[in-house]
C-alpha cells in the first residue's frame, strides 16, 4: 500500500489505519511523517464473489453437496443453507447435503447459502440441477464391516470396512458408544477410554461412491467395555561398575527387572545437568566411555530410561576421583 489512496479490505476490519509519508528532496535530508490514526475500521457489507456449487448426483438416491461459494470478507463469516426445489424452500433441508428422492424427479435443485458476522447478511442462490427420474443404485457391501480388538479400558479397536461393489467405494467410519456417536472417533481404530466402560461400542461406516447412491452399515457391538486398572510399573536394578585410566572414566551399565529379560531402554550419564554420554543398551547391558575430565573429585547420574510399560525409569550416582 504505498500509494496516495487505499481501498479498505476485509482483513482490516478492526484496526486503526495511518500513513506515513517520506519527503524528499535533492541535497537535503529527506524527512517522514505519520499520520494520526483513523478507525478501527468497520466491516463491510458481505458481498460474494463465487457462487455456491452443488455437486454429486442429482437422482433419487443420491446425495447433493453445496460449496459455501467465495465471499468478502473471507473470514469471520458462518453459513446457513436452505435448498430449494423449483424455487421453493424444501422443509428442513437446511444442510451442506442433501439426499434426492423421488418427489424432486423433474424440478430444478439448487441451494440458497446464507454468509452472516454479527447482524450482516447476504444470500447467494447457486445454479439448479435438475433431477433424473432414473434412481441411482447404492453401493453393495458385500462382506463386513467387523469390529475386533479385547473390550477393555486402553485397549484398541478395529474396524475391518469389507469389501463393495464397486470396490472403490470410500469408506467414512463413525464410532458409537451405545447409539451415540463418539467425538473425534473416525478412523478405523480406536483406543477405549474410562468413558466407555459399561457401554457397548460399535463403528458406523458409510459407503460412498459418485454416480451411486450412499449404503451405511453397523457393526455388531462389542461390550460392555470393561474397566481396567493398569499395574504398577516395576522399578528397575541399574549396576554400575566404574573404572578411571587417566582423564576418562569406564562406566559397565547393567539394568535388570523381574517383569522384563532383557531390560530395554537408554542410558544417560550426566554431570551438573550436562549430559556427557548417551547409548541403548543391547542386551541389558552397555559400555559408556566418558573421555576428556577435569582432575578432581565427580559425581555422575547415571539415569535408565525404559522403553517398557512394565518397567519404569531408573538412576544410579557414581563418585570418583580423576588424578
Amino acid at each position: 500500500a504505498t500509494r496516495s489512496t487505499h481501498e479498505l479490505t476485509g482483513a482490516e476490519t478492526g484496526k486503526r489505519i495511518t500513513v506515513r509519508v517520506t519527503a524528499a528532496k535533492a541535497g537535503l535530508t529527506s524527512g517522514t511523517a505519520t499520520s494520526e490514526a483513523v478507525g478501527p475500521v468497520a466491516s463491510g457489507p458481505i458481498t460474494n464473489k463465487v457462487l455456491p456449487v452443488v455437486s454429486g448426483t442429482a437422482a433419487p438416491g443420491g446425495t447433493l453437496t453445496s460449496s459455501t461459494g467465495t465471499w468478502e470478507p473471507g473470514t469471520g463469516l458462518t453459513y446457513a443453507y436452505q435448498w430449494r426445489a423449483d424455487g421453493t424452500p424444501i422443509a428442513g433441508a437446511t444442510s451442506p447435503s442433501i439426499v434426492v428422492t423421488e418427489s424432486m424427479v423433474g424440478k430444478a435443485v439448487s441451494v440458497a447459502v446464507t454468509a452472516a458476522q454479527g447482524s450482516e447478511r447476504a444470500t447467494a442462490v447457486s445454479e439448479p440441477r435438475t433431477v433424473d427420474a432414473t434412481p441411482v443404485q447404492p453401493v453393495v457391501v458385500t462382506s463386513g464391516p467387523r469390529v475386533t480388538g479385547t473390550p477393555v479400558v486402553g485397549e484398541e479397536l478395529v474396524v475391518d470396512t469389507g469389501t463393495s461393489e464397486p470396490a472403490g467405494a470410500t469408506r467414512a467410519v463413525q464410532w458409537l458408544r451405545g447409539t451415540e456417536p463418539i467425538t473425534g472417533a473416525i478412523g478405523t481404530r480406536y483406543r477405549l477410554t474410562s468413558a466407555d466402560a459399561g457401554s457397548k461400542v460399535s463403528a458406523r461406516v458409510t459407503y460412498s461412491q459418485e454416480g451411486f447412491a450412499d449404503t451405511v452399515r453397523t457393526t455388531d457391538a462389542v461390550g460392555p467395555i470393561e474397566s481396567s486398572t493398569p499395574a504398577a510399573k516395576e522399578k528397575p536394578q541399574v549396576k554400575v561398575g566404574k573404572s578411571t585410566r587417566g582423564s576418562k572414566v569406564v562406566l559397565r551399565v547393567k539394568v535388570l527387572a523381574d517383569a522384563v529379560d532383557p531390560v530395554a531402554g537408554e542410558v544417560l550419564v550426566k554431570e551438573n545437568g550436562r549430559t556427557l554420554a548417551s547409548k541403548t543398551l543391547e542386551d541389558g547391558r552397555r559400555v559408556l566411555v566418558v573421555r576428556g575430565l577435569e582432575r578432581g573429585f565427580h559425581t555422575l547420574r547415571v539415569k535408565f530410561l525404559s522403553d517398557s510399560d512394565l518397567v519404569r525409569n531408573g538412576k544410579k550416582t557414581v563418585s570418583f576421583r580423576i588424578r
